[in-house]
């Protein structure tokens, strides 16, 4: 178990082989070795609660400020003698 251990944490005090060596330079536009792509299904964005109270707000605005224009409407009618 010790083995498997240092194994895999690349523990090994005593060898040469797992020193530090200076890293090579890259240029700009070498290539990275580590790119991958990572796909999963795409998670669709909900608005936030804020933004769900504002649109409703808008909505029921709308329908009075109709509901209000309709009841000018009528009361000129009404005063004007043409309803």
């Amino acid at each position: 178990m010790a083995l498997t251990l240092l194994r895999r944490r690349r523990i090994a005090p005593m060898r040469q082989e797992f020193e530090r060596r200076p890293m090579q330079p890259r240029g700009p536009n070498a290539p990275r070795s580590d790119d991958y792509l990572v796909e999963g299904e795409e998670m669709a964005e909900q608005p936030s609660t804020a933004a769900r109270v504002a649109n409703t707000a808008q909505i029921v605005l709308i329908i009075v400020m109709a509901i209000l224009a309709l009841a000018i409407v009528w009361l000129l009618g009404v005063v004007f003698n043409i309803l």
